[in-house]
């Protein structure tokens, strides 16, 4: 029997010492950025109250002006939404009403007429009576 080597079908890389070093001086270099930041904002002179505060007035001067900005589109929009609604409303109501009230009209007109001709034509056809042909007693 003869012994073979066991052979695995991936291939690890080639380890290098310059890649470690590359691996390691970068790591370094993100330490110590972090650390300089870290440090000047620890450094920067503010309070944790007074940064509390100033974020406080920054958030009430937003809310401020974001309301007045908010009411002035609000109007601008709202005005020309309103006016456009109400006059759908109003141009709806009016003719239904106009529409109504000119029917009745027209059928007041008509009813007028159509009597007014119906009886010129029953005046017309009657004929007159004669006068002293019928006997007398």
């Amino acid at each position: 029997m003869s012994s073979h080597p066991v052979r695995t079908p991936v291939y690890l890389p080639r380890f290098s010492v310059a890649a470690l070093a590359l691996a390691v001086a970068l790591a370094l270099m993100m330490s110590l950025v972090v650390g300089v930041a870290a440090w000047s904002i620890r450094d920067a002179g503010y309070s944790r109250t007074e940064l509390n505060a100033q974020a406080q007035a920054a958030y009430e001067r937003g809310v401020a002006a974001g309301r007045s900005d908010g009411i002035q589109q609000g109007r601008a929009e709202g005005a020309d939404t309103g006016r456009r609604a109400g006059y759908e409303r109003g141009r709806k109501a009016g003719y239904a009403r106009g529409f109504t009230a000119g029917r009745k009209i027209g059928y007041d007109r008509g009813h007028t007429a159509g009597y007014a001709e119906g009886y010129a034509a029953g005046a017309a056809s009657v004929q007159p009576a004669k006068k002293g042909g019928g006997k007398s007693n």
